[in-house]
């Protein structure tokens, strides 16, 4: 219903900050907790600071659909993601467009920070996975012609970057300096839109086709150690929690 709402899980009230023109897809939290960003199918995206009332700043300027949003580690950049094949930058403190990052060919569905802020990852429907510096200057591309991607995650380490989406409907983990997939993970039987890393790394949780399931990554690195390449043919086990999601996910 194009609502953004805001839910209380102590006390289970609710309170709703406002609404878009059109179905809200993404949330996200600033690393302070202190604001939302939401990404709507009206084209733009909206900043709510949660400790007052006043209105949210609303950052227009793609062309279409806006379905990704992420802030850097540091609150201080919006990235966003559009199927105008376009990933924007914006300051998160104004709402001012900062930079356009061009170079997908289609729809662009995921947005992701590394755990330093120092890169950016996005994925669409071009079967592409594009690392940005920062500042958005490109830096490489990682593509595979099967695999649309609907959903990116990088590792607490920084090190690997997982990536779902559509074709076979696998979650690939990726590592990040030759783009080598360390694991292919299967189990899901439709687009998986949703990914988590856990705070050890150890761990993947992924969501899609009405279930949430928690993998155990094979050949994790310890801290500071070289990836294992070899480590990674297949997962350790994979655990379905729940079948539970609305309809229409």
């Amino acid at each position: 219903d194009g609502q953004v709402r805001l839910w209380e899980l102590g006390s289970g009230a609710v309170r709703t900050l406002g609404r878009h023109g059109a179905a809200v897809w993404r949330l996200t939290f600033s690393p302070d907790g202190q604001r939302l960003a939401s990404a709507s199918w009206d084209r733009t995206l909206r900043l709510w600071e949660l400790a007052g009332g006043e209105e949210p700043r609303v950052l227009a300027g793609h062309g279409d659909r806006v379905y990704g949003v992420a802030f850097s580690p540091d609150g201080r950049t919006l990235a966003s993601a559009s199927f105008d094949s376009s990933v924007r930058l914006w300051s998160a403190a104004t709402g001012a467009p900062l930079r356009t990052l061009e170079g997908h060919r289609d729809r662009v569905y995921a947005v992701a920070w590394s755990p330093d802020g120092q890169l950016l990852a996005s994925g669409g429907l071009d079967h592409r996975v594009h690392l940005w510096r920062a500042s958005g200057a490109p830096l490489r591309t990682i593509s595979d012609p099967d695999k649309a991607v609907y959903g990116l995650a990088f590792s607490p380490d920084g090190r690997r970057l997982a990536a779902s989406g559509w074709g076979d409907h696998s979650i690939r983990v990726l590592e990040l300096t030759s783009g080598a997939v360390l694991e292919r993970l299967r189990g899901h039987g439709e687009r998986v839109y949703g990914l988590a890393f856990s705070r050890d790394g150890s761990r993947l949780v992924s969501a899609g086709d009405k279930s949430v399931r928690t993998w155990r990554l094979a050949g994790v690195p310890h801290a500071g150690a070289e990836l294992d390449l070899e480590a990674g043919a297949g997962h350790r086990g994979v655990e379905r929690i729940s079948d539970a999601h609305p309809q229409g996910f």
